[in-house]
């Protein structure tokens, strides 16, 4: 079984940094309440543990490493894109990108700003991948962070699992229609007797 690869592109270093923190489950801060003044300790599934994260400052690279990883049969499970990035495309164009390569990837879209509202990523997206894209303002909280890395596992083993079923169903097709064949050989000869 695959271990489901996260992209995580953000052009600032110290964005990256705190994924890198809150991703390698090792500084997690704890999650404060405004009600208590105790902290709880965000628990990490046991599967969480076992993820591959690959960090980029540019959307040329975060598109070019998926399609590495198409050729390799190594493809990522989701990713977090910032909309905003330095020189060359940004955040959306990026996924939009991405998810032409492979559509099954699941896309988590990050920014700060409000110069595109949901509807307009929805647009660039396209309706077709409207239940794959996710939105989540910065700055974000590690609680944040970590669900949506849940969702993009939870997401990318459905998806591997129906690919699983679906050609578990082909081959039974298959040999339902060789069994046909069979007895229709078989029902042949006997008639001819």
């Amino acid at each position: 079984m695959l271990i489901p690869r996260i992209l995580v592109l953000d052009d600032q270093k110290d964005v990256l940094d705190t994924y890198r923190s809150i991703l390698s489950f090792e500084n997690v801060p704890p999650v404060v309440s405004s009600r208590k003044k105790s902290a709880a300790h965000v628990a990490i599934p046991a599967h969480l543990r076992l993820l591959e994260i690959v960090y980029f400052q540019t959307g040329e690279q975060a598109v070019e490493a998926v399609e590495r990883s198409l050729e390799e049969g190594k493809p990522f499970a989701g990713g977090f894109f910032d909309v905003r990035l330095g020189p060359g495309i940004d955040g959306v164009e990026a996924a939009r990108q991405i998810k032409e390569l492979d559509p099954r990837i699941y896309t988590v879209v990050v920014t700060a700003y409000t110069d595109r509202n949901v509807e307009q990523i929805g647009e660039i997206l396209g309706q077709d991948y409207a239940g794959q894209w996710d939105y989540m303002s910065k700055p974000f909280s590690s609680a944040e962070i970590l669900q949506k890395t849940i969702n993009l596992v939870a997401n990318w083993k459905l998806r591997q699992q129906e690919t699983q079923y679906l050609r578990q169903l082909e081959t039974l097709h298959a040999q339902e229609g060789m069994i046909r064949e069979l007895l229709d050989k078989t029902v042949g000869t006997i008639q001819g007797l």
